[in-house]
């Protein structure tokens, strides 16, 4: 395994390689095997953002080793220039042509929308990929439309990844540690999609030191919380970003609607919440626990007082809450099968649900006699996944790895319930009464 030598993070999609160039990458679990002459090598251990280490090896017989890889803020440029490539490096050239692999640290420097730092937007600034008009909707990878794209946080699909009608992703950066997008010629283990596939996978938390990490910005705030729960075994991360905005929307709007002779506001914020536990059972058993919780909240309230019609005297009020937001949830099993074999399993869910309650109040004097009703309007939907994964990782050679395995997903929609209901009954009585 390769792993981050200060919080002890596996790193996925590490380079592992000879002098000679032979070499292979670690996987989702920072697990690599490799095959090599006996006698001594040299393995090279390279990754972005990290110091590159150099291991001398002694093969007289399999074995296994751990690396630690330590951060650098210092990236050196290097300029290749080949006019035949072997044939190897023109495929993986090839391979790797719709597959881009999105650097934390970089995404984390890049300019931001009133401070918040976003994946999916900084996705939109790759070759093929954009945004929706006026920079909001999602991404649209090649022509394709938002809703084509597969979206996976710890392998569970995430619907509507969007807040703020698109102005922001649903994923707190301070939780991910990868996120790969695939644009073309989709890996059969994510079932296929026509636009795009973007694989995000969460932190583990520090193994060895306790930690916690708080932020604030003109949009939200944000804390992060990870420590060890047996050090260098096992460990947690907790991690919740909540808007502000209502803070200043509320007011605004109140002020807005008092000039015009109304009264009432309008709020909007949203939230997330990961969290996330791995436990090491042996060397060569890890299980994981994953979860997210997120949504939105919109509220409008109004009150319109004293609309005289023929000298008779009326009120309206309405107060909507809209709700919408998605709990995703995964448990993890990897295991080490043998030197070449790696096992992974996974049992996960995911609960997206949309609902609006709306509450009308209508009063009315007429002829002196008060008349008042009120009516409230209730309208739910959702989207229930529960799912099952098993895979394989079979490195046959530095040349060959063989990916396979089997999966299973349970649909459950609710397009749409609505009901509503007459709470007071003074106005049908007072109709009835002529």
């Amino acid at each position: 395994f390769v792993t981050d030598a200060q919080n002890g993070e596996r790193l996925i999609g590490a380079n592992v390689f000879t002098a000679d160039n032979q070499g292979t990458f670690t996987n989702e679990y920072g697990f690599f095997s490799i095959t090599l002459p006996k006698g001594n090598n040299d393995l090279i251990f390279s990754y972005l953002g990290y110091q590159q280490q150099t291991k001398k090896l002694r093969i007289t017989k399999n074995q296994k080793t751990n690396i630690r890889l330590a951060p650098s803020l210092t990236l050196k440029e290097v300029l290749v220039l080949s006019s035949n490539a072997p044939d190897a490096v023109q495929m993986e050239a090839k391979l790797n042509f719709s597959r881009d692999r999105l650097p934390l640290e970089k995404v984390k420097i890049l300019p931001r929308l009133g401070g918040e730092v976003d994946v999916l937007r900084a996705a939109s600034l790759l070759p093929g990929v954009n945004t929706g008009a006026d920079g909001v909707g999602g991404i649209h990878v090649r022509g394709g439309n938002a809703d084509q794209n597969l979206i996976l946080l710890d392998g569970v699909p995430v619907y509507n990844p969007l807040h703020a009608i698109g102005i922001f992703s649903v994923f707190n950066t301070n939780a991910v540690k990868s996120a790969r997008l695939f644009k073309g010629g989709f890996p059969a283990r994510y079932g296929g999609r026509l636009s795009s596939v973007m694989d995000l996978r969460t932190r583990e938390g520090n193994s060895y030191n306790y930690q916690a990490d708080f932020g604030l910005s003109l949009i939200s705030a944000d804390g992060t919380i990870e420590g060890p729960i047996v050090p260098g075994k096992s460990s947690f991360i907790f991690s919740g970003r909540r808007a502000l905005t209502d803070l200043f929307i509320k007011p605004i709007t109140r002020y807005a609607k008092s000039s015009n002779g109304e009264e009432g506001f309008t709020s909007y914020f949203f939230y997330d919440f990961n969290g996330k536990f791995n436990f090491e059972i042996t060397p060569k058993d890890r299980v994981y626990f994953s979860f997210y919780n997120g949504g939105d909240n919109l509220s409008l309230s109004r009150e319109v007082t004293d609309v005289n019609i023929n000298d008779d005297t009326f009120r309206t009020t309405s107060d909507v809450n809209l709700k919408w937001g998605s709990q995703v949830w995964n448990m993890n099993y990897s295991n080490v099968v043998n030197n070449k074999l790696q096992l992974s399993m996974n049992l996960g869910g995911v609960d997206y649900k949309y609902s609006s309650r709306g509450t009308y109040t209508f009063l009315s004097v007429i002829d002196s006699l008060p008349t008042d009703a009120e009516l409230e309007i209730v309208s739910f939907s959702s989207i229930e996944d529960i799912l099952a994964n098993i895979n394989f990782d079979y490195y046959h050679s530095d040349k060959h790895v063989l990916k396979f395995g089997a999966g299973w997903i349970y649909h459950n929609y609710n397009p749409a319930v609505s009901s509503s209901q007459i709470i007071k009954e003074d106005i049908i009585t007072n109709v009835e009464n002529g």
